[in-house]
């Protein structure tokens, strides 16, 4: 993956979220309270999820890059997050 391929779900969503602006404020607005729970708890895992995808590809580079020799360790922290990531979706 690529991250192009992460700049809209990893940035460009999440962005207006954590600002103090109007649209965090009543994006929910309607919604019974378990609704927006769980909206918000998917939200927010989410963009851990894009937020660990793309940490993991600047490490990466970096490897890439300065010839750190972090390939195994990389491997496992990829496929922990692959692991995260499929579990918790599966089930959604």
């Amino acid at each position: 993956m690529s991250c192009r391929a992460l700049y809209l779900p990893g940035y460009v969503m999440p962005n207006p979220q954590v600002h103090a602006t109007l649209r965090p404020a009543v994006r929910l607005e309607g919604l019974d309270e378990k609704t927006a729970a769980v909206f918000r708890k998917y939200t927010a895992y989410s963009n851990m999820g894009q937020a660990s995808a793309i940490m993991l590809l600047v490490l990466q580079e970096q490897n890439e890059l300065f010839k750190l020799g972090l390939e195994q360790e990389l491997l496992a922290a990829e496929k922990a997050i692959a692991d995260e990531w499929f579990s918790k979706h599966a089930t959604a």
